[in-house]
């Protein structure tokens, strides 16, 4: 690239490669001091057009396993597509660092691979991405990230789509059949690629012998001894994923994850570590966890403006206490806008409910009810109700560092910094990179963690649950921290 500057605040550092669509750069963001990729798509491309406009949609898409788009610049010869640095090898580079193919890993891996595709299909009109293959996706840390959406389509665009997209060997058949049309079993049959290259470590390909009638599939032979039962019901999975005709294979990607997730369940009923999930209070429907610990608990829940996620928090710290710590658990509205009882409609049977609006309210109603643990949301944090807030004995604030809403951020801090250092504020964001993270507590000096993002508060994300495990040990004070250790509340 001629230019070692872009439109004046990116940096350009390298090029991370070049696709059949676009070349990418790695650049740095001068005033924020972090790592961008930015996609640089040609203007005479004949898919300019279409390219940009799934960048537009992915744009407003929220998944931990989708690289944040932070905006899209253009001049007189290209687009530039800037987003989130997946710092990482690629599965296919992991894979070969493997001595022999491990279940666990396996199962954690497709359980997050059926995750991200199955919030595509049902986000929005609904996407499809029709080109799972181990070089495009990305690992980072214990988290796959897909990275590259130039074959996605919207759904009720499919008809409009070239013939012939994907790549061979993990792509569906109908995806190069001019008389079928893809729908989200195409997916499916992809990720049953993508599992059978996990296990085998080729290309599905060359491992997938289609007969009449069903799939059979020839491995490698290094497959963990130790797990080979597993691995049959693995193949099972697999084989109904990659028939030749989509009404045969699963009807959907989540009837994959109930599969998977029975298979996970086994595993983590044998005793043995199942990854990170399973280290930090992983559901476990056959034998809950016991919990010895008879103290209630207030946690307050609030905004730093409108929309910054106080409401969809409130939930996933309901789920948290109630799912995965086997309390009695209630979310409580104290907003003024009622957003739990517009949201109504997504609270789980689990989780009790209480209109708790008006000031005078006695939350200790509700522990004389049975009530274990009640997060209250207080939506947007007002002057009149941070008394009320300082009360709780955990207080997290919702909030949104995205460009176009950091001046709300910056303003909320300015305005409450010290009233948060005194009571103990957490500020939490859906998704942040470390650099960024570490940039904005040095300097504003709050304690901003990250969720990652929770499309289903019924699944919680490994982020999630790590960041709710670690609230769960400060508490109010270093005194409140012993007594949970003490009466067993955390183990």
């Amino acid at each position: 690239m001629n230019e070692d500057v872009l439109f004046g605040k990116y940096k350009i550092i390298a090029s991370l490669g070049r696709g059949g669509y676009s070349h990418v750069y790695l650049a740095r963001h001068i005033m924020l001091d972090c790592l961008r990729a930015i996609k640089v798509i040609g203007k005479d491309n004949e898919l300019h057009d279409r390219l940009v406009n799934e960048a537009l949609i992915l744009k407003s898409l929220h998944h931990e396993s989708i690289p944040v788009i932070y905006d899209i610049e253009e001049d007189e010869f290209s687009s530039y597509i800037i987003e989130e640095y997946c710092k990482g090898i690629s599965l296919a580079k992991e894979r070969k660092q493997w001595k022999c193919a491990d279940l666990k890993k396996i199962v954690d891996y497709s359980l997050q691979i059926c995750d991200v595709i199955d919030y595509l299909h049902k986000t929005g009109r609904g996407i499809l991405y029709l080109d799972l293959k181990p070089s495009n996706i990305i690992v980072r840390d214990t988290r796959l990230m897909l990275v590259d959406f130039g074959t996605a389509v919207i759904l009720g665009e499919v008809d409009n789509m070239a013939l012939g997209m994907g790549t061979r060997g993990y792509a569906a058949p109908e995806q190069y059949d001019v008389n079928r049309r893809p729908d989200e079993r195409s997916d499916v049959y992809g990720i049953g690629c993508l599992i059978s290259f996990l296990v085998s470590g080729h290309n599905p390909g060359n491992d997938l012998t289609r007969r009449t009638g069903d799939n059979g599939i020839k491995y490698a032979g290094n497959m963990c001894d130790e797990h080979k039962q597993g691995f049959k019901v693995l193949e099972e999975i697999i084989t109904r994923c990659v028939m030749d005709d989509p009404d045969k294979r699963y009807l959907s990607v989540a009837k994959i994850t109930e599969s998977l997730s029975k298979l996970d369940e086994a595993l983590s009923r044998t005793g043995e570590k199942v990854g990170v999930i399973s280290k930090i209070f992983r559901k476990n429907p056959v034998q809950k966890r016991v919990i010895r610990h008879n103290e209630k608990l207030l946690v307050g829940v609030a905004g730093t403006h409108p929309g910054a996620g106080a409401t969809h928090l409130a939930m996933m710290m309901a789920q948290f206490y109630s799912l995965y710590l086997n309390k009695s658990t209630a979310v409580a509205d104290a907003s003024v806008k009622k957003s739990l009882i517009k949201a109504g409609k997504y609270l789980p049977d689990n989780i009790e409910y209480a209109d708790v609006s008006d000031v005078t309210y006695d939350f200790a109603i509700l522990f004389e009810q049975g009530i274990d643990v009640v997060v209250v949301d207080f939506g947007t944090l007002k002057a009149d109700v941070v008394n009320r807030f300082n009360k709780c004995d955990i207080k997290l604030v919702a909030t949104d560092i995205a460009p176009w809403v950091f001046g709300e951020f910056v303003s909320f801090c300015d305005r409450y910094r010290s009233i948060g250092e005194d009571n103990m504020w957490n500020y939490v964001v859906a998704q942040c990179d470390e650099r960024t993270l570490k940039l904005i507590n040095d300097y504003y000096g709050c304690r901003l963690e990250r969720t990652g993002y929770v499309t289903d508060i019924s699944r919680l994300s490994e982020t999630a649950i790590a960041f709710m495990t670690s609230i769960c040990k400060k508490g109010k004070e270093k005194e409140r921290i012993k007594r949970f250790e003490k009466k067993g509340f955390l183990e």
